[in-house]
């Protein structure tokens, strides 16, 4: 089963990892879902399903050797970020995006 986690190198040869998030009981549209609420599942407990990470199973950890680590709010495309973080030319443009984005 896919994890959901991918990885982008962008046109400027820059090296992203997305791992979608979704936290156990986690309440959606009124319907309490304990898997993570991806498949619709409201059974299964222990069992992950559908295509995201819960957060104590991510690898995009400071240990692991990642640097700048993003989480978007829900709804925002982590590839259109990407792409808005790629097209930024200097460090304090991309920290902007940053702060009006990220988490």
């Amino acid at each position: 089963m896919s994890s959901g986690r991918y990885q982008i190198v962008t046109k400027s040869g820059r090296k992203f990892t997305v791992e979608p998030i979704a936290e156990r009981d986690q309440k959606i549209d009124d319907v309490q879902f304990r898997n993570g609420g991806i498949s619709g599942d409201e059974v299964k407990t222990h069992k992950k399903t559908g295509g995201s990470v819960h957060p104590e199973d991510s690898i995009i950890t400071p240990e692991n050797g990642y640097k700048r680590i993003f989480t978007l709010p829900a709804g925002h495309s982590p590839n259109g970020f990407i792409e808005a973080l790629d097209a930024c030319t200097t460090r304090e443009e991309e920290d902007a995006l940053i702060a009006k984005y990220a988490v």
